[in-house]
């Protein structure tokens, strides 16, 4: 309940994204690794929201973050499994970072705020909007990174394939985790730059009215 609570705040769940974005982005250094990777948190959303709502008024008040967890695990270890059986290229792409999938903030966090108190339905529409906010940053930041970083574009996760952008890749730097984190960190704080100016605005204006 505590954790619901403080989930409730903006703030709160706008770090937790954060801090959940931060660790898959070491491995988007490609379009298609970071479109792999949002395409996994997806269906790991979607497996762990549909099955949390459907038991939810089964599952026991004191073994809730226990069997959180297990589904969460049971849903990363099944999407780890399949996608070494279809794209084993992929998964040895992502790596380790498949597995922390299972104990992803948005994942948990998802799985508290809707798919406990909510139907089937509802778990299901919160687990493709929650996927797609999440796809849509890690191939915006693959785009960035593998554009500025290597020079190129669409390269497979193999390592083959793509084309070339520039016969030389401007800002290397980002290929490296280092780089990422810095190209994260001046996102955020140019979201925060831009949401203090409208609310800047806004007060100016209501404060004329």
């Amino acid at each position: 309940m505590l954790l619901k609570t403080k989930l409730n705040n903006m703030n709160s769940r706008s770090l937790l994204k954060m801090l959940a974005v931060c660790p898959a982005l070491a491995v988007s250094t490609t379009v298609i690794k970071a479109l792999v990777m949002g395409a996994v948190l997806t269906v790991i959303l979607l497996i762990s929201e549909l099955s949390v709502s459907l038991l939810r008024k089964v599952i026991p008040v004191n073994l809730r973050n226990l069997i959180y967890l297990a589904i969460t695990a049971f849903s990363a270890s099944l999407s780890e499994i399949l996608l070494k059986m279809w794209f084993p290229s992929a998964a040895a792409a992502l790596g380790v970072y498949l597995p922390i999938l299972a104990v992803s903030c948005i994942v948990l966090m998802r799985i508290e705020c809707c798919a406990a108190e909510n139907g089937a339905g509802a778990s299901l529409t919160d687990a493709l909007v929650c996927g797609g906010e999440f796809t849509l940053i890690m191939v915006s930041a693959g785009f960035v990174r593998e554009l500025f970083g290597a020079g190129r574009l669409f390269t497979l996760t193999n390592g083959e394939g793509g084309f070339a952008v520039f016969s030389s890749a401007p800002l290397p730097f980002l290929q490296s985790t280092a780089g990422v984190l810095l190209m994260v960190a001046f996102a955020a704080a140019l979201a925060k730059f831009i949401k203090a100016k409208r609310n800047s605005r806004s007060d100016k204006e209501s404060e004329s009215v």
